[in-house]
């Protein structure tokens, strides 16, 4: 657990729903600093809120790679290396590109409300 530690304090760690990874390796998610793609990739659930807010969901990685690069990255054995890299391609192939046309100075962007409404559950 310290040689994790040591590699990824003080870095950004781009996920795709990776607390839980976090939690099982004994380190607290809210000790780092987490970017999980699937916050930003998320679409509605078709449901609201009492306050009438659309309540969203979580893509699952394997949807969302497909979704944009047309593979499907757990035909076989589910490997964790395959997802970590499936995450990467999704954060500086269509992530990144997306939140620097919006604003180069942020790395915050926010996917159009209903883009996600018809993708493929894998």
């Amino acid at each position: 657990m310290e040689q994790t530690e040591s590699i990824i304090e003080g870095k950004v760690i781009i996920t795709a729903g990776g607390a839980s990874d976090l939690l099982s390796l004994g380190l607290v998610p809210s000790d780092y600093e987490l970017f999980d793609i699937q916050t930003v990739f998320r679409k509605w659930s078709g449901q609201f809120t009492k306050a009438g807010d659309k309540v969203y969901q979580p893509i699952n990685l394997r949807s969302l790679y497909f979704h944009y690069f047309e593979e499907d990255i757990q035909s076989g054995i589910h490997s964790a290396l395959t997802d970590a890299r499936a995450t990467m391609r999704l954060f500086q192939e269509i992530y990144l590109p997306l939140a620097l046309a919006k604003n180069p100075f942020s790395r915050a962007y926010e996917i159009e409300d209903g883009e996600f409404d018809n993708i493929k559950k894998m």
